[in-house]
């Protein structure tokens, strides 16, 4: 079973998608932020990682910086409030494969992820 590991420091928000990752068949891993999100990525890695981008510890684009300099490369789709176009182009060149408003649309993530693996 491929596993996604849900970044999030909304407990609800990673309540909800751990939720709808399951009922489409992927195992769910969940962390409340930047920091605990790296260390499970290194212990564990997961296929695919579904990233917020506004926490409190560590912004998502901070998380795809640390990602590159361990040298971890699993497909990101980040989740973010703000969808103003620069806020996206940063983040897609920070390393993020699809951003998508937050929430996002089970209709419209499943697709995306199931690109990316």
């Amino acid at each position: 079973m491929k596993k996604i590991l849900i970044i999030d420091d909304s407990m609800i928000a990673r309540k909800h998608l751990k939720k709808i990752v399951a009922e489409h068949g992927y195992e769910p891993v969940v962390a409340s932020g930047g920091e605990e999100g790296l260390k499970l990525m290194q212990d564990n890695p997961p296929d695919c990682i579904l990233l917020d981008q506004l926490m409190p510890d560590m912004e998502g684009v901070e998380v795809l910086a640390r990602m590159q300099e361990l040298g971890i490369s699993v497909p990101v789709v980040v989740m973010t409030a703000d969808t103003q176009r620069t806020t996206r182009q940063v983040l897609l060149e920070a390393g993020a494969r699809v951003v998508l408003a937050k929430p996002p649309e089970p209709s419209v993530l499943f697709p995306a992820i199931k690109d990316l693996l």
